[in-house]
């Protein structure tokens, strides 16, 4: 395993040093952590990583240098004082000329004084080099993935039965018991903070959890999410909480459901990603509760939560097969209640994998 991800990782190098050849770049200074991450295999790291038609290196100080020299890497590491300075002496020696940077990453000031210490080289802003190798998951990739979801689902396969073992749960007790669980079960970490919502704040899409008790409310949204080895998974709920099924609830959770199903179903290679979000949005319209659909119908998951490929209106990406994203149509109605089904898929050569499931699929007291 040890010498697959050693290639897999040089694999990458290669492919972005192929790119950096077709647009006439010496080397590319990359600086987005989650990029680091994708080109080196070395996560929680600050520093400046040199990808060149040579070789590559990376610039780190006292804190980073023992703990990335003690790994078998296939890069130069040099430790830096001050790195402003100790890289502008280091491109002083080699014979560079244009260097690419991650302009969409870099802060201005940072450029500014790369610019005036970098004397001997051209800096050339880049957009979205090493994202759009990202865009296709590899086999490594996926399988970070996949167990990424199986956690996740895990875990909030429990909500009911946590909610029942304790009648006074809050949406915030809730989250942080999600969060612990997680953990527990062999995720880094949540993906993001955790939305627990119930009843009209379900309504809010981005809503953060309350002090409201779970038990007394008719309808809980859940949205959650893991990280294993770096790679995320996203996956929304909803649940009825009373036997009493409230049928307007019924009727919009169908819409919505129905929206899914209906953009999953086109989901294969060479579709393009604004089709899958017509496809739901097109159901939703039908049912008359377009104005109530405010966000895109998916998003790209990976090293981040939300990255490349974009599934809205004005994407233009094409699926191919290895991408991984949401699909999580919702319908959300102010002062009453808001309905979100969020899945994630796997562009496979016909069509897709399912990646996140849970056994209580359909709208159940408790």
């Amino acid at each position: 395993m040890k010498n697959y991800k050693r290639m897999n990782f040089q694999k990458r190098n290669q492919q972005l040093r192929d790119k950096l050849s077709e647009i006439g770049l010496d080397g590319i200074l990359v600086t987005r952590p989650e990029n680091v991450f994708y080109l080196i295999g070395i996560n929680n790291l600050e520093g400046v990583y040199f990808l060149h038609k040579d070789g590559a290196l990376l610039f780190t100080d006292f804190r980073y240098f023992g703990l990335v020299k003690d790994k078998e890497v296939f890069f130069d590491i040099i430790q830096c004082k001050n790195f402003q300075k100790d890289m502008g002496d280091w491109f002083k020696k080699n014979d560079f000329k244009n260097i690419g940077f991650e302009s969409g990453h870099l802060a201005f000031e940072t450029h500014k004084n790369w610019k005036k210490s970098f004397t001997s080289i051209i800096l050339i802003p880049c957009i979205d080099l090493v994202e759009g190798l990202r865009l296709v998951k590899d086999k490594y990739e996926q399988a970070h993935i996949k167990m990424s979801a199986k956690i996740l689902g895990e875990v909030m396969d429990e909500i009911p039965e946590m909610i029942k073992k304790n009648p006074d749960m809050t949406e915030r007790d809730l989250s942080i018991e999600l969060d612990y669980q997680m953990k527990t079960s062999g995720a880094q970490r949540s993906a993001f903070d955790i939305i627990v919502a119930s009843d009209e704040r379900s309504a809010f899409p981005h809503a953060t959890p309350t002090d409201h008790i779970i038990e007394k409310a008719d309808l809980l949204l859940v949205d959650c999410g893991a990280v294993y080895e770096g790679y995320h998974t996203d996956m929304t709920r909803v649940m009825m909480l009373q036997a009493n099924h409230n049928h307007r609830i019924q009727e919009i959770y169908a819409v919505v459901r129905d929206a899914q199903v209906a953009a999953m179903s086109i989901v294969s290679p060479g579709t393009p990603a604004k089709e899958i979000d017509m496809a739901a949005r097109d159901v939703i319209k039908k049912a008359g509760f377009a104005e109530y659909f405010g966000h895109g119908t998916g998003h790209g998951v990976g090293l981040m939560i939300h990255e490349e490929p974009k599934i809205n209106m004005r994407s233009e990406a094409i699926l191919k097969e290895g991408m991984v994203f949401t699909i999580e149509p919702g319908i959300y109605l102010q002062n009453e209640f808001g309905i979100r089904w969020e899945d994630m898929v796997l562009v496979t050569d016909d069509g897709y994998d399912l990646l996140t499931s849970i056994n209580w699929e359909n709208l159940n007291g408790l």
